[in-house]
């Protein structure tokens, strides 16, 4: 038992000593220190303030009853149990004393963040509409003093119990079968102070319970926050009970020199009855009587009061709502005016890339490729919307595993993956940066060797840890043949343990006897833990909530991870909580670990913004939004940790993206919110909500699974997420990097509005709603669906392609705001049985009733605006686009022979199918399939 305990106490001091050297290591030692001197005064302070409770009254309950009573050991329970406890009374209740204290200290350490917050607390410049009081009250005050509230009144109640158990064995309180129990006057004079305290701590809780009420919204009334209900019976009513617990308190007092107990039971039958009456049937009623008959004229002042506080908590205060015509008048000179948005249209939905980089640029077993992001960078010049990924390491996919390779040889990935995300190269990604080592003939990406290799990634275990720079040489990155480059890490991340005594605590904090006896660790090992890079946030920034996709970027020729952090609260007045049960379906997976959005909040700020070098380790927190008080607060506690705004790097900035999980939030809330706090009637009546229209596209198909969202995957069941754009607004002139997303009326299919959120650095959050007029119909989403699948020759195409064998993949149907019109495009993606990975193999295009089905998204343009459209079709160097011809427009004439029998071929296919040979009509597609592919080939040789 004593190698068990002794065992168990250096498991956690090796558990709390190297997360300090980790912390240490990271730079972020004030982070540890703090919130550890914080918990620990905190278990000290309210352990020895409990046990001073509580062993304190089982001192007086000793000094207060008459003293020993004799039990009989053969009489009832209570005798028996008395005769048990009396020869160990002290004994027992100074242990349970002590236990209890611990437990009550240990649980008071959950506060550890409130106190920290109300020690660094200031205000918001906000007051709540009820009470005048400044938000901050409400967000860093308020929580602390509930905290206390309830852990006064749980400490009350065990000394009442303990007190009770006392005076039973000290004879202060006697039990005799069928009659009232006796309670000796020193007793009932305990008791009584004791309950009093309890009914003042609960009388001070109704006071704050008032201030509660602007956080909650009842069963059955409308508005959140206090409504009139609250207003008018609530809050008096809450007054009225604190006067009744307080003067049950006075009354508990005052028994102390009265016999009996009728003047308590009497003020506390009056307290229940309150309670009952003016606390929730009176409510009710008024509810019920009041203010349901003429619901909107006694709570518009109160919608106000929580549309203005919900648009201001969730940063939508100030969307610029700017009118959209939505008409078809696009014309061809329009179309080339926007050229720039038109080239960077996304054609690469990112789980089919994801398939497609996976299949190409995983290059050995042992790689494995992250989320794929969208980003933008400039490219000779010329913004330029790409798709990025890591190449991390994967031990599972090696055949051989032992702990060497485990943590010792296969350490770290190797290089990202870009390609543009409009571009197509034989149905395949135009790749930027690709192979290993990496390619590039884009200066803005390259990168330097170590600036390539990823130590700490996004797909890494949180738990799992590897040993670099060892006496093991580790696989750095595949030469030709079946050689192998090897590196040794010169990096400062991580853990230094050179030396035994570290060894040994890391060998006890994963209980893994390796680490200490390995000849291999040498002195210039170090352990690497928390590689990835999300649990590595949260533990340097454990008060901020953490965007759910961190994102790779290339900034100066090294691989940087950034990673959204947010401040939120439950506690903002009137403000309305975010999540409903859909909302929260939009939400990506969160990691363990990880501090992710919590299920409930109402508000939120996009406050900082973490980077991670992917080859060291190293975080750096920026915090870019001073004016928010939480994040304020935290650079406070941590005065030395967090950097600010004017740090930032221009080239990071750059980078910096309108993160996707707040949009979704503020999207979800929009629906809603976007009637301006004129109009509550409108509000009430819900005569605008909007709804975020249903995703039309399907990438199950070929194992592809939307991997950020949770619940069905089905087409056209769950909402659309919104995407990002390189895209000209209408009616500026610049590109902007935005995030839209588009919104119909609620239960109707066709567009009413679209929402987008800037990222450049200039207008970096700036929100434009862009609305269409009530009477404008325009194609949502799943109506646009509806017209590429009644169009014959995408119908036709289908059925060709389903007949053939191959799996489908209809990607994402992007709406794409042009001048004051729409263009929506759909990828269709192809994987055939001989194919591991979908290829792009048409895109449609659609506007207004024209449905093209293309090779590319230019031809489509082309078809429907005209030839001449693009310049340059295609291609970029102004040559002409490839149409099949030998040069001089003439078909060669073995095209023409080809054309005659791939159609020979599918008219025998007909015949076979209307005969129900089956085995004859397959044997004649595969010939058609195959003559095609000739013809293809005669074409391209005939263009050059």
């Amino acid at each position: 038992m004593a190698v068990v305990g002794l065992f168990i106490v250096l498991r956690a001091f090796a558990g709390y000593y190297t997360d300090f050297l980790w912390f240490d290591s990271a730079g972020y030692q004030e982070v540890w220190v703090t919130r550890f001197l914080a918990s620990a005064a905190l278990f000290g302070i309210l352990g020895v303030l409990a046990w001073a409770v509580l062993w304190g009254n089982v001192v007086l309950a000793g000094r207060f009853s008459p003293g020993f009573v004799s039990f009989n050991p053969e009489g009832d329970g209570p005798e028996r149990l008395g005769g048990w406890l009396q020869p160990r009374v002290r004994r027992l209740f100074g242990i349970l004393a002590i236990a209890f204290a611990a437990l009550n200290g240990l649980a008071a350490t959950v506060w550890t963040q409130d106190v920290l917050f109300f020690l660094n607390r200031e205000d918001f410049g906000i007051a709540d509409p009820q009470f005048g009081l400044d938000v901050g009250f409400y967000v860093f005050t308020l929580p602390l003093a509930q905290d206390i509230i309830s852990w006064l009144f749980q400490i009350l109640v065990l000394a009442i119990l303990l007190s009770i158990a006392v005076h039973y064995v000290n004879g202060g309180i006697r039990i005799t079968a069928g009659e009232p129990p006796i309670v000796e006057p020193g007793a009932r004079a305990h008791l009584s102070i004791l309950l009093a305290g309890i009914a003042i701590v609960r009388a001070v809780g109704y006071v704050l319970d008032r201030y509660g009420l602007t956080l909650d919204q009842r069963a059955g009334e409308f508005v959140f926050g206090a409504g009139m209900t609250d207003v008018t019976i609530r809050i008096p009513a809450l007054n009225l009970l604190a006067l009744v617990a307080a003067a049950t308190a006075v009354a508990l007092i005052v028994n102390i020199w009265r016999r009996g107990w009728t003047l308590p039971i009497v003020s506390l039958g009056l307290w229940i009855v309150v309670a009952l009456v003016v606390g929730t049937g009176v409510p009710a009623l008024y509810q019920r009587l009041a203010v349901n008959p003429n619901e909107f004229d006694r709570e518009s002042e109160f919608i106000v009061r929580q549309m203005q506080s919900t648009t201001e908590a969730f940063g939508l205060a100030d969307v610029e709502a700017r009118p959209f015509a939505g008409t078809p008048d696009l014309d061809q000179d329009d179309v080339i005016a926007n050229r720039e948005t038109l080239d960077n249209i996304r054609l690469w939905d990112p789980p089919v890339i994801a398939s497609t980089f996976d299949q190409q640029q995983a290059i050995r077993p042992y790689y494995e490729l992250g989320d794929v992001d969208v980003d933008r960078y400039e490219i000779d010049g010329d913004p330029t919307q790409v798709m990025l990924t890591s190449r991390e390491v994967d031990v599972g996919g090696i055949q051989s595993r032992t702990w060497v390779i485990d943590h010792l040889v296969y350490t770290h990935g190797f290089g990202g993956v870009v390609s543009t995300a409009a571009d197509v190269v034989n149905r395949l990604p135009n790749y930027l940066v690709s192979d290993v080592p990496p390619r590039t003939e884009s200066p803005e990406l390259e990168t330097t060797l170590e600036g390539n290799r990823i130590y700490f990634g996004e797909t890494y275990d949180p738990d799992s840890f590897v040993i670099a720079g060892s006496e093991t040489p580790e696989v750095d990155f595949p030469l030709d043949g079946d050689a192998t480059e090897t590196h040794s890490y010169t990096g400062d991340g991580g853990v230094a343990v050179g030396n035994i005594f570290r060894r040994a605590l890391f060998a006890l904090r994963y209980s893994d006897f390796n680490i200490l006896i390995s000849p291999q660790i040498g002195d210039r090992a170090r352990i690497l833990v928390e590689r990835n890079v999300q649990s590595r946030v949260a533990e340097v920034a454990p008060f901020f909530n953490q965007d759910s996709d961190p994102y790779l970027t290339i900034q100066d020729g090294r691989l940087t991870w950034i990673v959204d952090l947010y401040t939120v609260s439950d506690s903002y007045p009137y403000s309305e909580s975010a999540l409903s049960a859909e909302a929260i379906s939009r939400l990506p997976r969160a990691l363990p670990g990880t501090n992710p959005l919590p299920n409930q909040f109402n508000y939120i700020r996009n406050s900082a913004k973490a980077t991670v070098d992917a080859y060291t380790g190293e975080v750096t927190v920026y915090v870019i939004d001073e004016e928010d008080p939480l994040a304020s607060a935290q650079q406070r506690i941590f005065p030395n940790s967090y950097r600010s705004a004017a740090d930032v790097p221009d080239e990071l900035r750059d980078n910096f993206r309108y993160p996707e999980d707040l949009f979704r939030v503020q999207s979800d809330v929009w629906v809603r919110y976007h009637v301006p706090a004129e109009a509550p009637g409108q509000f009430y009546s819900g005569e605008n909500v909007r709804e975020i229209p249903n995703d039309p596209a399907d990438l199950v198909a070929g194992g592809i699974v939307r991997q950020a969202l949770r619940g069905d995957v089905t087409a056209g069941t769950r909402p659309m997420v919104p995407y990002y754009l390189l895209m000209k607004l209408p009616e500026e002139d610049e590109l902007s990097f935005v995030i839209l997303q588009p919104f119909n009326p609620r239960e109707r299919p066709n567009m009413q509005a679209f929402l987008v959120a800037e990222s450049d650095p200039e207008e970096y959050g700036r929100l434009v709603d862009y609305r269409l007029g009530r009477q404008t119909q325009v194609a949502g989403p799943s109506q646009v669906r509806a017209n590429i699948d009644a169009n014959d020759a995408v119908a036709q195409q289908l059925t060709l392609w389903d007949q053939q064998g191959s799996e489908v993949i209809r990607g994402n149907i992007l709406v794409i705001p042009i001048e004051e019109s729409f263009i929506y495009l759909q990828p269709l993606y192809l994987q055939s049985e001989a194919e591991q990975f979908p290829q792009l193999e048409r895109v449609v295009t659609v506007y207004g009733d024209d449905v093209v089905l293309t090779n590319t998204f230019e031809q489509g343009l082309e078809r429907i605006f005209g030839e001449g459209t693009v310049p340059g079709g295609d291609d970029d160097d102004g040559e002409a686009p490839d149409d099949g011809t030998d040069g001089d427009g003439e078909i060669p004439p073995d095209a023409e022979q080809l054309v005659a029998q791939i159609e020979a071929a599918y008219d025998a296919a007909d015949a076979a199918l209307a005969a129900g040979d089956l085995g004859e009509y397959q044997a004649q597609i595969e010939e058609a399939r195959r003559l095609t592919i000739d013809l293809l080939e005669l074409l391209a040789q005939a263009a050059g």
